[in-house]
């Protein structure tokens, strides 16, 4: 049986810091969820429990938690990875995102495709955001259908 983890001692400062970022809505939802799984760690709750809250694996929590010890908050951000680097910021994907579940086109009901990316001027990212692999606005209740409306 495993021995249950020591609660992870995280600093006055960085406590403040981490629950500004568990809340916040501007950053990232990968780096929320690390900075709520951390204060989760700093108030003893098993890392199981954390990762089925989660739903990640157990050895995510404990990566989360070893990058946080060695690297302090720091060590919550993504490494670089290799390849070609992002082209459209957080702020435009977010507003992507935004016009598609706040607004409806004119004389539409839903957003195709086509007009979001000419609304938004993002039409590879809307693909993105639609199809591939990041596809958030696919399980969203937004206003958003097919390549042409359909």
């Amino acid at each position: 049986m495993r021995r249950p983890a020591k609660p992870l001692v995280v600093s006055t400062d960085d406590r403040l810091q981490l629950e500004s970022m568990a809340r916040s809505q501007s950053l990232p939802a990968a780096l929320s969820r690390r900075a709520q799984m951390i204060l989760r760690m700093a108030d003893g709750e098993p890392q199981t429990a954390i990762a089925h809250r989660y739903g990640v694996s157990r050895p995510t929590v404990t990566l989360w938690r070893t990058r946080y010890r060695e690297r302090g908050i720091a060590g919550l951000h993504n490494e670089l990875k290799h390849g070609r680097p992002r082209t459209t910021s957080d702020e435009k994907v977010a507003e992507l995102v935004n016009t598609a579940l706040t607004r409806k086109p004119n004389g539409n009901t839903h957003w195709s495709r086509r007009t979001l990316a000419e609304e938004t001027g993002l039409s590879t990212t809307v693909h993105r955001y639609m199809v591939g692999p990041e596809k958030p606005l696919s399980k969203l209740q937004c206003h958003v259908c097919g390549p042409h409306g359909a």
